[in-house]
């Protein structure tokens, strides 16, 4: 049987909901006491040198993605100037000469990617050694090579957990040596 007049449910009464998430995630609730914890910065450290292996895996990839666009270069600059670097003749193919305007603009887009992949596999090769490394220089080189790698087709999918994750008060005080000395504010606490 349900009753409607019952002390929670009087027309009028509201519960205070920001008091009740405030009791339901209060950390003391689940033992955690404030300031660095060895475990916390084990997880710390393990999730650094996650993101740094992650960072040189990624780079890896946009290395490739570079070797071949170069070589994309290189045939268009063969084909174009007739030979003059030997990779048509090398490959055997015979260019044909009433394609060379569809050439040029392979190449032009070629070059667009190139430049493009350039910026995010630097800065990510840099801040993956800078993170393996637990260097400062690594962590803004990871979040700069982070935000390149969105405008990629790897795109949202790398970048969103990376940042995410770099920009937690406890990633960065890690790398810069200071292991957060004081608890970290709760911004639920604070609404």
């Amino acid at each position: 049987m349900v009753r409607w007049d019952g002390p929670a449910n009087r027309w009028g009464e509201v519960t205070d909901t920001q008091e009740r998430f405030g009791r339901i995630t209060d950390r003391t609730r689940f033992g955690w006491k404030g300031g660095p914890s060895s475990r916390g910065l084990a997880v710390t450290r393990r999730t650094i040198l996650v993101f740094g292996v992650a960072d040189l895996a990624l780079a890896t990839l946009l290395l490739a993605m570079e070797s071949g666009l170069l070589f994309m270069l290189a045939i268009g600059v063969d084909e174009v100037w007739n030979g003059s670097l030997g990779l048509n003749r090398y490959f055997g193919r015979v260019p044909r000469p009433e394609l060379i305007a569809d050439t040029r603009m392979i190449m032009a887009q070629s070059l667009g990617f190139f430049a493009l992949y350039l910026p995010a596999l630097v800065t990510l090769t840099v801040g993956g050694i800078g993170l393996i490394l637990r260097k400062p220089w690594g962590y803004y080189s990871h979040l700069t090579g982070s935000a390149l790698v969105a405008v990629t087709c790897f795109g949202i999918v790398y970048t969103i957990p990376a940042l995410a994750f770099a920009l937690r008060p406890e990633f960065r005080e890690y790398l810069r040596g200071t292991k957060a000395t004081k608890p970290v504010s709760d911004p639920v606490g604070e609404l």
